[in-house]
């Protein structure tokens, strides 16, 4: 009996997954663990989500969670996808931004202001962040560039002075380079 390559893409949410493949036969790349198609699925786990986060001087880590975490859990995404969290440079110093990122074990990145500034898409604006940073928007910017330009999954939320974006980054399956 022959078989045609079949390729079947599950993704609840905007991802770019690009494959180059020759003689596959049946794969299912997804990112809803809940979906278990076959009597045998195995899941592949990419880290490529980034968080975006703004926040008040002077803010924990637990109100860091208190946003994040939940927001994370209500878009399906877990943990281990994560890679890293990203900001403005002038919170480089912000211990519960430090501590969060630590707890998790994700690398920390931060952005100037003219980087933010130059980041390619479309952003929430607010004009206090402007006065404040020399940006209109943090999160959103920073979780683009941190994913190396790539898609916002959840723009801008907010809660008691934190604010969260999520992006993820491009997946580039190359079987070729595999063999």
């Amino acid at each position: 009996m022959d078989f045609l390559p079949i390729i079947q893409l599950l993704v609840p949410y905007h991802a770019r997954l690009f494959l180059k493949t020759k003689g596959l036969q049946v794969w299912l790349l997804q990112k809803n663990r809940n979906v278990n198609p076959f009597d045998l699925t195995v899941q592949l786990w990419p880290r490529n989500i980034y968080l975006g986060i703004g926040c008040r001087r002077g803010t924990t880590l637990e109100s860091i969670e208190t946003l994040v975490l939940p927001k994370l859990k209500e878009l399906g995404i877990d943990l281990r996808t994560i890679v890293g969290v990203a900001s403005v440079d002038l919170k480089k110093d912000e211990a519960g931004l430090l501590n969060f990122a630590a707890k998790y074990n994700w690398e920390i990145s931060f952005f100037t202001a003219e980087e933010l500034q130059n980041a390619a898409g479309e952003f929430s604006s607010s004009d206090f962040v402007k006065s404040v940073v020399g940006v209109s928007n943090v999160c959103e910017r920073s979780a683009v560039l941190a994913a190396n330009n790539g898609s916002i999954i959840s723009s801008k939320c907010s809660l008691n002075g934190v604010t969260l974006a999520v992006a993820e980054a491009d997946i580039v399956l190359d079987f070729e380079k595999l063999s």
